[in-house]
């Protein structure tokens, strides 16, 4: 799963993996076992999301979303499938992600964004 996001390098003698940096941008398709899968389920939520950006386009407006779920509800791959489908509308935007894995930053809720 690293070498999706991730640019990994044999060291010489073939015994350690070394972490070279991230890639600049995600992989085109998901994969499962070495094959694209479609994104199935998430109509509702994927047009709610393009429908809250359009709107950031209509009104000039910024929008924020928060997507929270358990571990394995999807929401890496809801994150993708919106991402995907809006580049491939060729509009200017700028996406800013950010993950709070830290538990007591819960109370400051912009503080995943300042990590980056």
């Amino acid at each position: 799963m690293l070498e999706e996001r991730f640019i990994i390098e044999t060291v010489a003698d073939g015994s350690r993996f070394l972490l070279k940096r991230e890639r600049s941008a995600p992989s085109a398709e998901r994969l499962l076992l070495g094959k694209p899968t479609p994104c199935v389920g998430r109509n509702k939520e994927i047009a709610l999301l393009e429908a809250t950006v359009g709107e950031c386009f209509d009104e000039i407006a910024a929008r924020s979303f928060v997507m929270t779920a358990p571990t394995g509800a999807g929401k890496s791959r809801l994150l993708h499938e919106i991402t995907r489908r809006l580049r491939d509308q060729r509009r200017a935007m700028q996406l800013i992600e950010g993950e709070d894995r830290d538990t007591f930053l819960a109370a400051a809720p912009y503080a995943p964004l300042l990590k980056q």
